[in-house]
């Protein structure tokens, strides 16, 4: 009783950086999330990489039928492609309302390699008002200032999730967070005194779990009132909040960092998209009023001469790191490329065997497999051994499946058909197992 109905949009990255490990977690998290929808609830789905794909044109009710068209259009990706998270955005803002009292939230579901431009930023907390944001950080080495960038935004919590075994509990927790919305499309209006520098610009939805916090300064004499107006399950609603002078005191003083903490903050977030003298400037200079840390202020003394071994100055070099753990090579692409450094990336296309077996594969089978692929090579003539030889076969187990990664171009269909029946032969007779055999490119 009073909860708004709900709709939610699920804007989940299937890009090349979401291969393997995290998308994995992502369709976990998913299920978790859409299973767990009331019959009375709105949802779609929005898969975003180079572009962006949805589910429905409109939401659609949380019925077990459309629930199986989320989870076949979910299942099916492997992650690929580019990462532009504006279009998906954009698209998810505009989609139809079916009524105004709702309560809609967008959630993000990425790893954070992500191209985000400020727009983003600017669109999120524009939207504030019609649509809440939250975001989903997923894998092990998640770009954390980008997803806790978009839920400030957001004025929501960030989430992340660095292995599957969490994707339950956290599910869970942002069920319960999001999960009562009071009043949605919520203004405030100052009476008779003068605010400025007020933070956010717009509200979103209040929620049961999540509190609204307004920060602002004022000028002249504290008098007046704050006026609060939104819609309610039973249609508007409005406040009135009397300001008075008697209620100044010095026990409040520290409000005034309250207020300048979350205007670095915001600062912060679009400084951390594009760098620009202007916010850097606005940044050191509130760091330097309120005495707080920032990113250009410091209560450290630096000395900031080089102190060199030699005169002849210092050399600048590149050095190439590892992938974090669980991230796949296709995050890497031409975007987060460094000059002078070669990428690890193959440059000719990767196919993948998909071999779906009707109960889990034992972890002793790999052996039996890698034997199998030495048998079937050895019978090959001289020309196909080469290019067998010369690609990376890879087997690996994911998610009860057992998958053999062959990195190169050239193989002919008929050997690809060849190799295709002669593991599906020997398969069934080392497991006794009935498989059937996908071919999937990225």
């Amino acid at each position: 009783e009073g909860v708004l109905p709900r709709e939610y949009i699920f804007v989940v990255d299937i890009s090349g950086s979401m291969y393997g490990f995290p998308l994995e977690v992502s369709k976990h998290l998913m299920y978790d999330l859409i299973t767990k929808l009331r019959p009375t609830d709105l949802f779609n789905v929005v898969l975003f990489a180079g572009g962006s794909q949805i589910l429905s044109d409109h939401s659609l009710t949380a019925t077990p039928e459309n629930l199986t068209k989320a989870f076949d259009l979910i299942d099916k990706q492997t992650g690929g492609g580019g990462t532009e998270l504006l279009p998906a955005l954009k698209a998810s803002f505009s989609l139809s309302r079916p009524t105004e009292n709702l309560s809609r939230s967008i959630v993000v579901v990425t790893d954070g390699y992500i191209s985000v431009e400020q727009e983003v930023f600017h669109m999120i907390e524009q939207q504030l008002g019609q649509n809440n944001l939250f975001a989903f950080g997923i894998g092990t080495s998640v770009n954390r200032e980008l997803i806790e960038g978009m839920a400030h935004m957001g004025r929501g919590e960030a989430l992340i999730i660095t292995d599957e075994k969490y994707a339950h509990s956290a599910a869970e927790k942002f069920r319960k967070y999001i999960e009562k919305p009071l009043l949605t499309d919520i203004e405030y209006e100052f009476k008779d005194f003068q605010a400025y520098d007020v933070i956010p610009g717009s509200l979103p939805d209040l929620m049961a779990e999540r509190p609204i916090y307004i920060f602002g300064k004022y000028r002249g004499e504290p008098k007046g009132s704050i006026k609060i107006k939104g819609l309610s399950s039973s249609g508007v609603f409005q406040k009135d909040i009397e300001v008075k002078s008697k209620d100044l005191s010095q026990k409040n003083e520290a409000i005034r960092y309250l207020w300048a903490r979350e205007k670095i903050r915001w600062l912060h977030d679009f400084n951390h998209l594009i760098q620009t003298t202007e916010q850097i400037d606005k940044i050191t200079a509130l760091g330097l009023k309120y005495n707080l840390l920032t990113e250009y202020t410091s209560f450290v003394a630096v000395d900031q001469e080089p102190v060199l071994a030699s005169s002849e100055g210092a050399m600048r070099v590149k050095q190439a790191l590892p992938m974090p753990s669980g991230v796949s090579n296709h995050a890497i692409g031409f975007e987060m490329g460094i000059q002078g450094v070669s990428s690890a990336v193959p440059e000719k296309k990767e196919k993948i065997w998909a071999i779906i077996p009707d109960a889990s594969i034992k972890a002793d089978i790999f052996e039996q497999i890698e034997i199998i692929l030495i048998d079937f090579i050895s019978q090959q003539d001289l020309s196909n051994q080469k290019m067998i030889h010369g690609s990376t076969i890879s087997i690996q187990m994911m998610s009860g499946h057992l998958r053999i990664a062959c990195k190169n171009n050239q193989i002919s269909d008929e050997l690809l058909g060849k190799l295709k029946l002669y593991l599906q032969s020997h398969l069934k007779i080392v497991n006794d197992l009935s498989i059937s055999l996908q071919l999937l490119s990225i």
